[in-house]
């Protein structure tokens, strides 16, 4: 039996806008200010930079799971339109580490925003690598190094993508927007 070609793309951070949301709530729950210029987001967990409270932001998120709905795509018509070709060529996944999300709301989320493309909810990063490595997707685009580090050593042998984000700077995987990679792999 042939195994069809797989492209599989995180969620928060290359579909979802994560960064903006939490920052709005961290700016409501905490108090800051935080500026979103050219270097933002400049590191990962960058509102901690601003607060230490941060956890309140996780707080209000572990008792308000629809939050989670409240994320806006980082893609367009055009990009959208782009990811049912590629599902022409392939099957298209998505595979987020949403501990204080229920899978379900990750699934509406890509229903009502994106479309019908099937969503795989894990509950830490490092729950991607066994994943990943039994589906052996043609590409894997993610904004977290550690998770595309521990594929790389684990020996995924697809391409690993990097989001194009200022916290991205040091990968040494390809990086590029959500927008181009799906123009890429759709040609």
């Amino acid at each position: 039996m042939e195994t069809r070609t797989r492209y599989c793309f995180d969620l928060d951070g290359v579909l979802a806008n994560f960064h903006d949301c939490f920052s709005d709530l961290v700016e409501r729950k905490c108090g800051v200010v935080i500026p979103r210029d050219d270097s933002y987001p400049d590191k990962y967990n960058w509102y901690e930079a601003y607060t230490p409270d941060g956890h309140k932001a996780w707080q209000h998120i572990r008792k308000n799971p629809d939050w989670w709905r409240l994320l806006t795509p980082l893609i367009g018509e055009t990009d959208i339109a782009n990811l049912y070709r590629l599902q022409k060529k392939g099957d298209v996944l998505v595979i987020t580490a949403r501990s204080l999300c229920p899978g379900f709301i990750s699934q509406e989320w890509m229903e009502d925003y994106i479309g019908g493309i099937p969503v795989i909810s894990v509950d830490h990063w490092e729950d991607k690598v066994p994943l990943l490595l039994e589906l052996k997707p043609r590409l894997y685009m993610d904004d977290h190094i550690p998770t595309l580090e521990a594929l790389a050593t684990a020996g995924v042998t697809g391409d690993l993508v990097c989001a194009d984000w200022p916290y991205t700077n040091a990968s040494r995987f390809k990086r590029m927007t959500t927008s181009e990679c799906i123009r890429r792999y759709v040609r």
